[in-house]
Formats: C-alpha cells, sequence, structure tokens
C-alpha cells in the first residue's frame, strides 16, 4: 500500500483520537477550553490515544482492500460484523460508540447477507457515519482510476456502494462522492508535484463533483442541498454560528471544510 493510504489514515485516526474525548460536547465549549492535545477519561472514559468506531470501521475498510487489493464490498461489510462482534480493528477488543444507523445496517447484513441492501434508506438514515470512514475507499477508487482500470462512473459508484453498507440514502451517497472528488484532486496534486492551495484543490473537487451529479437526474433533488458548498468564497463569509458541528452528514461535511 503507497503512502497515501498511510498519511490519510494516520490523519483521520489521530484526528478522530484528539476529538473523541470531547464528543457530544457543545461547540461553545471549545472556546473556554480549546483541545490542543490528545485528552483523557471523558467521553466513553479512555484513555489517551483511544479512536472511535470512525477510525475502526475506516480501519477495517483497509484490511479488506489490502486482502483483496480491491474494493470488495461484501468482504467490507463482512469486517464490519467482526468490528461490531469481537471488537476487531478496536483500541481494547470491543466495540463501543456504535452508531444506531451502522448498528442497525450492520445487523440486517448479517441477516440477509446482501451488502448491497442492508443500508438505511430513509431521510433519518443520513449520519455521517459512511462519511467518517470513506476514506481508503476513496484512495482505492482513485488508484483504479487513475490506472486506467475503471471509469469515473464505475469509480462513484463503488464509494457509493461503500457507503451504503450503512447509510444508502441518496444524500449520504452524494457526500461520499463529494468527499470522493475532493481527495482525487488532492491526489491529482501530488502525483503531479503540483502546488496548488488546499483551498484551491477543495473548491476544484467540489466543483467536479457538483459537475458529476448535476448530470444525474436521479440525483438532481439531493444534490441542491449542498449549495452553500459551490461557491467556498460565499461559505467561508459565514459566521461561524451558521456552520453546525451535529451528527447530520451534510452538518458534518461542510463542518469539516477548512474554515478561513
Amino acid at each position: 500500500m503507497n503512502r497515501f493510504y498511510k498519511d490519510g489514515m494516520f490523519g483521520l485516526i489521530v484526528g478522530d483520537a484528539v476529538g473523541m474525548p470531547v464528543q457530544f460536547e457543545d461547540r461553545s465549549e471549545r472556546v473556554i477550553e480549546p483541545v490542543t492535545d490528545m485528552l483523557e477519561y471523558r467521553c466513553f472514559n479512555m484513555p489517551k490515544g483511544a479512536w472511535t468506531d470512525d477510525s475502526s470501521l475506516a480501519l477495517a475498510t483497509l484490511v479488506s482492500i489490502k486482502e483483496k487489493v480491491t474494493l470488495d464490498i461484501t468482504d467490507v461489510a463482512d469486517k464490519f460484523v467482526e468490528w461490531l462482534l469481537y471488537g476487531k480493528y478496536t483500541p481494547f477488543g470491543y466495540a463501543y460508540d456504535i452508531g444506531f444507523g451502522c448498528e442497525s445496517a450492520i445487523g440486517r447484513y448479517i441477516k440477509s447477507k446482501d451488502a448491497y441492501s442492508c443500508g438505511g434508506k430513509g431521510e433519518r438514515d443520513n449520519g455521517n457515519g459512511s462519511l467518517m470512514r470513506i476514506l481508503p475507499s476513496c484512495i482505492c477508487v482513485y488508484e483504479k482510476f487513475n490506472a486506467g482500470n475503471i471509469d469515473i462512473n464505475t469509480a462513484v459508484k463503488l464509494v457509493e456502494d461503500s457507503s451504503a453498507i450503512t447509510h444508502a440514502h441518496n444524500r449520504s451517497k452524494i457526500a461520499c462522492g463529494i468527499y470522493f472528488f475532493i481527495v482525487k484532486k488532492i491526489l491529482d496534486n501530488r502525483t503531479a508535484d503540483e502546488d496548488r492551495s488546499l483551498f484551491e484543490l477543495i473548491e476544484k473537487g467540489i466543483a467536479d463533483a457538483k459537475n458529476y451529479y448535476m448530470n444525474r437526474p436521479v440525483m438532481l433533488t439531493e444534490i441542491v442541498r449542498f449549495n452553500r458548498l459551490f461557491d467556498l468564497n460565499q461559505f467561508k463569509s459565514l459566521p461561524e454560528s451558521s456552520i453546525s458541528s451535529s451528527g447530520y452528514v451534510l452538518d458534518s461535511l461542510e463542518a469539516a471544510i477548512p474554515y478561513w
């Protein structure tokens, strides 16, 4: 596995571990008590460096990609079962911080063994669970696309199918798709040894995602929900109070965009 996986996963897991102790706390509390280092024994009463289900499911995906040398949706779902039932890919051998959407979907998979039908499809099934773990899927798909092994439609479908193991609503799929286009633009920049700003890369990635989804009629009613991201210069002028930090997938995607 190349450096993209290593760099991305270290960033994902370290960021998760930094934020985990203050999970569920209001953003206003960070003004009073900023998080500048690893904390311990707060949320879930865990020691420093412990990560959440988000990193565990990302690690499960990564292990599957390494073993299968591809993004095998059914095998990824099998790895999610190992996490939920047996605590694999966790810091201490047991699953905790289990999101309701993920738990319900994995439960349906255990019964059906169909990774393509188990994800939540309702309006209320748009938590951030799939977005938070989608990075290794995006890197794997990027490598296949960049090597000319798949076209862009197949690439995006693989990312969406990865989301749909747990979160199958089109809104969640689009959020993961936008994330993929951002990852793609950043990795394109690194492989070309270019020196573009992160802002420009994110902006171009989002523009590519918008163009892609605007040409998929089935997604048109959902893509408009992401309108605030389609003009990052306008977006960065919004007051911080208008950027929510809830567990809703759109809020999480917006909150993750660097806010200059």
